[in-house]
């Protein structure tokens, strides 16, 4: 019989196995263990390997954003990096900068980005949003938000 292998990230130790990234509460949830007859490879995950690089598939731009406000958009920002990525590990902030009264965000995803772009104008009212999309092979997506 041939031994199976699998995956592991060595930046953020989620296994790659049945075609996805897991964690490892996940690969134990869904019986897997890792036995004799299963082989491990150290690698680096998409993500992982997108976050040590700085590159990014999805982007938030928020302006105009009040100062008063500053503490609770970035709270709201790193809550719904840490939930999405609880989710999915390859779900991931990259970045969280601030220049004035201009905050970007980028991340491993693409519609983590839409995601997160609607979750603020939900919980902050008075923003306007608009959403665009690359032309690009690998389509990222950047959502533009103004506080009015």
């Amino acid at each position: 019989m041939a031994s199976k292998s699998i995956l592991v990230c060595q930046g953020c130790r989620c296994y790659f196995f049945k075609k996805a990234w897991h964690h490892r509460v996940d690969a134990n949830r869904s019986g897997f263990r890792l036995t004799d007859s299963v082989q491990s490879k150290a690698v680096t995950c998409p993500a992982c390997q997108m976050v040590r690089e700085r590159q990014y598939a999805g982007r938030v731009r928020i302006e105009n954003v009040p100062g008063r406000m500053t503490s609770e958009l970035a709270n709201l920002i790193h809550s719904y990096g840490r939930k999405s990525y609880l989710r999915d590990p390859q779900d991931r902030l990259v970045s969280v900068r601030q220049q004035g009264d201009t905050m970007e965000v980028t991340m491993t995803d693409n519609q983590l980005a839409v995601r997160l772009a609607k979750k603020i104008k939900e919980v902050f009212s008075k923003v306007t949003l608009a959403i665009s999309h690359s032309g690009e092979q690998y389509e990222s997506q950047f959502a533009r938000l103004r506080f009015i």
